[in-house]
């Protein structure tokens, strides 16, 4: 994917001048060039870009360098150590972002201005002077922002979430006529949010927070029913998209919203009760729940140098039949390998299509110009994770007819998607599906008799586990399990962490826990969605564990309260085939209905 093109192509579409676009991120003249792709993007400005055009880079595969990576992986760092309150190792970290500051690049300078905020509010408990560091980075990226309507900005989530953090700290430090000030500058901020941020989950992410905070000001008046609007707006969208991360102070103002109003409400306490077990369950009390800077983790990375070194090796090539025209010797792409140095992208381009890949730095997982189509795919993926088959073949059928099938990595995907509903409507013989799901896998994957050979991209997996489900229902479960092991094995020895793998990673994980009866790999799979601030895989994960369990007398009620649990989490993440299922175990295991309390 051309980022400068599609940036150009986003921008055109909603006639934005380059100035507005541009205004307190860099020159007209460098967003011009970098249109055009005369001019390479660093990750954060490529981010505060699409989002400043209302979209995400979440929907985008990432091959970055050992340095993007390292500056990325600093990031979750510096948030863990806050939640620690490691102070030592937060100041070594905001010392990097110091001196990445001190480059001509406006991002990095308000990206280190928001990250000093962060730590005078979590480790000194300063608003004061988080607030001050706040009013900086706004005044660098959104120049007028006290002046001018929000609406006649172009503002990325990052950038509202330093508005929104600055009026947290202002209502920490308040005096009076605060909340009419805070209720203003909120009400502001959510006309924003619903006029220029057209991405759903993007949307979802940032009017949570903004949802929050305002609900909070009406109930400090004693405005509940307004807040109790907002804040199930909020939650409803969260739930769409299948994210838990701020669910939880949504839930407990829903809950102190509607007290005295028990009758023909959602079960808000068993939601929020359920999601508070499970985090019990794997050790993650401690992390912040109402962090206007955290977010679910949702991007998905891949190391250049480990890529082409471990597919150049499985092709049989040396080093030497590489380096023509692209390095003078073996020993600059050997050092190219070990990143030791970083890959130029036009090297990186020309490498990857001698071992026939057709990536580049950053990839939609289909090729296409048109944003909407990324859209369209991440309905699909939602509605089958929700085994709501009828709907996403649908969706599929207006996928096919936006998409040029020409293309083999488009004309795959949709391949992909038919197997699996072929799988589930029984349309074909298991056989003939394996043997599509094994040829079209093989294009770009090659199986040894050993296994694996590489860490699997992302479409690679979601054909990894449709072989391994049909391998399965064909009573070769052995088989199966052997391949998500491996592929499992060969994601985790790449330096990415599996976090930065979470969707693919689990995905295989879960099916294995669930043929294994594995409580430790269902743990290990709740534990990264609780991180991720996903919901998604929590109540089968949750499930497996309560059943694997449960034939033990001392576990009884233990198990019988996560069960219980996860058909509340079924509930919460929409997941009514699951809800089902797990409603009719508890009643035949239990002789009661799950839902009676």
């Amino acid at each position: 994917m051309d980022i400068g093109a599609q940036i150009r192509e986003l921008r055109e579409k909603q006639n934005i001048p380059l100035e507005e676009l541009a205004l307190g991120i860099c020159t007209v003249e460098s967003l011009r060039n970098i249109e055009l792709g005369k001019e390479v993007v660093n990750k954060l400005f490529m981010e505060i870009m699409f989002q400043r055009l209302g979209k995400s880079t979440d929907k985008l595969e990432l091959i970055v360098s050992e340095e993007v990576y390292e500056e990325e992986e600093l990031k979750d760092s510096f948030e863990e150590c806050l939640e620690r309150g490691d102070k030592d190792k937060a100041e070594e970290i905001l010392s990097y972002f110091r001196k990445n500051a001190s480059e001509d690049s406006n991002v990095h300078k308000m990206f280190y201005y928001r990250s000093m905020a962060y730590a005078e509010f979590r480790l000194k408990q300063n608003s004061v002077k988080a607030k001050e560091w706040l009013q900086k980075a706004l005044d660098l990226t959104i120049p007028g922002w006290r002046e001018r309507p929000l609406e006649s900005f172009w503002i990325s989530n990052i950038e509202v979430e330093n508005l929104l953090a600055y009026v947290k700290m202002q209502l920490e430090t308040g005096t009076e006529g605060t909340l009419n000030s805070a209720e203003e500058f909120l009400l502001n901020c959510r006309n924003y949010i619903d006029r220029k941020i057209t991405d759903g989950e993007e949307h979802a992410k940032i009017f949570a927070k903004c949802a929050w905070l305002l609900a909070g000001v009406y109930l400090r008046r004693g405005e509940r029913i307004r807040a109790e609007q907002l804040a199930e707006k909020a939650f409803q969208e969260l739930q769409a998209y299948g994210i838990s991360y701020f669910m939880e102070p949504l839930l407990e103002t829903l809950i102190q919203c509607s007290e005295d109003k028990m009758m023909n409400r959602p079960p808000y306490q068993r939601y929020l009760t359920a999601l508070q077990h499970v985090k019990e369950y794997v050790g993650e009390t401690r992390r912040f729940i109402d962090s206007i800077f955290k977010n679910c983790s949702q991007q998905t990375y891949y190391l250049d140098y480990e890529l082409f070194r471990e597919e150049r090796i499985a092709q049989g090539y040396s080093q030497e039949q590489m380096i023509e025209g692209v390095y003078k010797n073996p020993e600059s792409l050997s050092r190219a390998e070990r990143g030791k140095v970083t890959m130029r992208d036009s090297k990186l381009i020309r490498l990857f299509r001698r071992l026939g890949i057709e990536k580049c730095r950053y990839n939609g997982f289909l090729v296409t110009d048109d944003y909407a189509v990324l859209e369209l795919k991440q309905e699909v993926d939602i509605l089958l994770s929700r085994n709501c088959f009828e709907e996403a073949e649908e969706k599929i059928e207006e996928l096919k007819s936006r998409l040029d099938l020409n293309v083999s990595e488009n004309r795959r995907t949709i391949a992909g998607y038919e197997i699996n509903i072929g799988i589930v409507k029984k349309a074909e013989e298991k056989e003939l599906l394996l043997q599509k799901a094994t040829d079209l896998l093989q294009e770009t994957y090659r199986l040894k008799e050993k296994g694996v050979y590489r860490s699997p991209m992302d479409r690679e997996v979601e054909l990894i586990n449709v072989i391994g489900i049909l391998l399965c229902q064909m009573g070769r479960k052995e088989e199966a399990i052997q391949l998500f092991d491996m592929a499992a094995e060969m994601m985790k020895k790449s330096k990415v962490s599996i976090q930065k793998r979470y969707r693919t990673y689990t995905l295989l994980r879960s099916n294995l826990a669930k043929w294994l009866s594995s409580v430790s790999v269902a743990k290990e799979n709740l534990e990264f969605t609780v991180v991720c601030g996903k919901l998604r895989s929590l109540p089968i994960n949750y499930m497996i564990i309560a059943c694997a369990m449960i034939d033990i007398p001392a576990n009884w009620e233990i198990c019988r309260d996560m069960i219980k649990d996860s058909y509340y989490l079924c509930e919460l993440s929409c997941n009514n085939v699951n809800k089902e299922i797990t409603s009719q175990y508890y009643e035949k295991k239990f002789g009661a209905m799950v839902n009676e309390d």
